[in-house]
């Protein structure tokens, strides 16, 4: 590391100032970032929908409860039960990632946020319940993945079960 480099780092002295700027930005960053898991899952949530919207066409047409679909029904069943297997599964992935990056930036925030004096107290409202938590939440970190997250992941789950069961459902249907 060149002298360069060492200048322009600094050092927390303990000044709130410090804390304050570093909260703000752990905050706000937090905020963009839970913002965009949220964009995220919608267009996964759309795009998966209009799959499912494509099959229902079949659904609705009354073919795929006939168990005789020809080969290539089959085929592009399966085929776009595959594809929502996939992308269900990679939203799954990517809101874990979401929610667990949000977890620690709240864990960093919640971290300067104690070492403010006074914020705790605004943040609390005087109450009693928050208090408790906030005490609790001092001793310990908590790196579970949000509840939002794991809300938005079950939901993609259930995707996943219904492109599962639709594949199944094309391979052991009878041909024509």
């Amino acid at each position: 590391m060149s002298d360069q480099d060492i200048q322009y780092k600094q050092k927390l002295d303990g000044n709130t100032a410090n804390y304050l700027d570093l909260w703000k930005y752990f905050t706000d960053d937090t905020a963009k970032i839970k913002d965009k898991m949220w964009t995220m899952a919608s267009f996964f949530y759309t795009l998966l929908g209009a799959l499912l919207g494509y099959i229902g066409n079949y659904i609705v047409q009354g073919k795929m409860f006939e168990r005789s679909m020809s080969v290539s029904e089959q085929y592009m069943m399966g085929i776009v039960s595959i594809i929502g297997c996939l992308l269900s599964g990679f939203a799954m992935f990517m809101t874990k990632e979401y929610g667990d990056h949000v977890k620690s930036g709240w864990n960093r925030a919640n971290y300067l946020r104690f070492r403010i004096e006074g914020l705790s107290d605004i943040w609390n409202f005087d109450d009693e319940e928050r208090i408790k938590k906030d005490n609790e939440l001092r001793l310990r970190t908590d790196n579970n993945t949000p509840r939002v997250a794991k809300r938005l992941m079950l939901i993609m789950a259930f995707f996943f079960l219904i492109f599962f069961g639709l594949g199944i459902f094309s391979v052991f249907s009878q041909n024509k």
